[in-house]
């Protein structure tokens, strides 16, 4: 786990000393930790649970919402500007830059133009 420059770093058993067996099997902040699922995170972060990106994103990384808030289910702050401001448009441009470069851009790839779509389990592509 990436805990260990965080405050949970001191709260979790060092593993090179304490077998994991009996941690498993016990009601503690490791085993909360690690059995974390995606509704714990949503229910801590409900404005996660309707962005557009968080398929993508996920919440980020566990460690740097952590180190950001003290809980280890706060969204990863980063992450979250990174895929609503900066994500889709940096990838798009080195696309763009990689087939121009390829000289492929107009004559044997069709570019596709992606037309948003509430149901993010379907996309349509003109």
């Amino acid at each position: 786990m990436g805990f260990s420059d965080t405050q949970l770093g001191v709260k979790f058993p060092n593993v090179l000393k304490q077998h994991l067996g009996p941690l498993t099997m016990s009601d503690n902040l490791y085993c909360h930790v690690v059995n974390t699922r995606v509704s714990d995170f949503l229910n801590a972060n409900p404005e996660c649970a309707e962005c557009e990106h968080f398929r993508a994103c996920g919440g980020g990384c566990m460690a740097e919402g952590m180190a950001q808030c003290g809980d280890y289910l706060a969204k990863d702050k980063r992450a979250c500007h990174f895929h609503r401001h900066i994500g889709e448009k940096a990838v798009r441009e080195v696309a763009d830059a990689a087939i121009e470069k390829s000289g492929r851009g107009k004559n044997r790839c069709k570019r596709l133009k992606y037309k948003g779509n509430k149901d993010r389990n379907y996309r349509q592509y003109a």
